[in-house]
């Protein structure tokens, strides 16, 4: 298998984590580029606001609308999801919150969410199928 096949089957790994975790119905590849564009796009916002030390008056509204559109893919209110944007550009953007991950049953589909140091869940973190 090729590096780009076994990158394609890590992501789709990861969107079928996704949508067994937020019961969503959507196609787990699909689903995964779509969030990753949105990580992008909110990474983008937060690191200009750490590097500028202001926020633009329009980052606000931008980081509500990733939110909205992120909530709308995964919708995360159905199941009491805590999702949020980090603001700290040093790691990833879209995440849920650690205490609700912290609730979950080690066997839960939220445990196989990969988990920054802090034990938040990360959405849409950079897949490049190499075993980490």
């Amino acid at each position: 298998m090729n590096k780009k096949q076994t990158q394609l089957n890590a992501i789709k790994k990861h969107g079928e984590i996704l949508i067994n975790a937020f019961k969503c119905d959507e196609e787990p590849i699909r689903l995964c580029k779509a969030l990753r564009r949105l990580e992008n796009r909110a990474s983008t916002i937060t690191l200009r606001m750490c590097n500028s030390g202001e926020m633009i008056e329009d980052d606000e509204k931008k980081l509500q609308r990733i939110l909205e559109l992120v909530n709308s893919l995964l919708n995360p209110h159905s199941l009491d999801i805590p999702i949020f944007i980090n603001t700290d550009p040093r790691g990833y953007a879209l995440k849920i919150e650690d205490e609700f991950l912290r609730k979950c049953d080690s066997d839960s589909t939220f445990s196989k969410i990969p988990k920054d140091w802090g034990g938040y869940g990360i959405i849409a973190p950079e897949i490049t199928g190499v075993e980490e």
